[in-house]
């Protein structure tokens, strides 16, 4: 059972002990992807929130813009063996779901009733949705870039151990440098620190986006879908199994 619990908020944490050190690059793999058993929580932050101001104090939060109100604000994701739900709540706090059982993903709005059915782009028949093939990835899609050519050394962030991953790698950034630590957010436009252990994400930097992880107790026992969502698909699979077979063309 993994449990990890951050209460990172996104700056390193320097002290006499915890400064980085300088570690031969750490053997594969540098991450993993989620255990078959898991639930974490990613909390998303962004840097247009905030407006920026002469004093750090009177900084105030601004309403995103109106096309990316649906960015999310937190997902929560719980997996089990081929079963997966994610709850995503965005930044005006509407909340969607999305249940992936086999190589099908399903959705349902905020405030919708029905759940429909998504499929990659190229199936006929069915909505596609650009992010189908990320929740299906066995991993973390976008991380590729956690590699060793861009491992910079290893830290105390958050309370744990971690591998920092950033362009460039050690050439990049002095992690013996605690200025260059606590700045290290702001200066690269990718940042991964990983948990040493289990070597899963604690806190990524995204671009714009800021992502913190908290690891939460594995589920004891196998997702089971929403009974809407069970009806819906037997009644899917009752329908195509009524539908007459065609008949195959004689080879030539």
């Amino acid at each position: 059972m993994i449990c990890l619990t951050s209460q990172s908020s996104g700056q390193a944490i320097p002290a006499k002990s915890e400064a980085a050190l300088k570690f031969v690059v750490p053997p594969e793999p540098l991450l993993r992807p989620p255990p078959e058993s898991a639930k974490w929580t990613v909390t998303f932050s962004y840097q247009d929130e905030l407006k920026p101001t002469a004093s750090a104090a009177s900084k105030a939060a601004v309403s995103p813009p109106a096309d990316l109100s649906q960015r999310p604000r937190q997902i929560t994701t719980t997996k089990t063996a081929n079963s997966m739900h994610e709850e995503i709540t965005d930044l005006q706090g509407r909340v969607r779901e999305r249940w992936v059982e086999g190589a099908t993903l399903f959705t349902k709005e905020t405030g919708g009733s029905a759940w429909v059915q998504m499929e990659p782009a190229g199936s006929p028949g069915e909505k596609n949705d650009p992010e189908h093939a990320l929740s299906l990835a066995p991993g973390f899609a976008d991380l590729s870039w956690v590699s060793t050519a861009n491992y910079a050394g290893a830290i105390k962030y958050g309370g744990f151990a971690c591998f920092v991953f950033v362009p460039g790698g050690e050439t990049a950034i002095d992690l013996t440098n605690p200025e260059k630590v606590k700045s290290m957010w702001k200066d690269f436009p990718l940042v991964a620190c990983i948990e040493s252990r289990h070597r899963l994400p604690v806190a990524v930097r995204f671009h714009d986006e800021t992502r913190s992880f908290k690891w939460e107790s594995a589920p004891t026992s196998p997702l089971v879908l929403p009974a809407e969502l069970a009806a819906q698909i037997q009644k899917r699979s009752d329908e195509m199994a009524k539908q007459p077979k065609q008949a195959t063309p004689p080879q030539p």
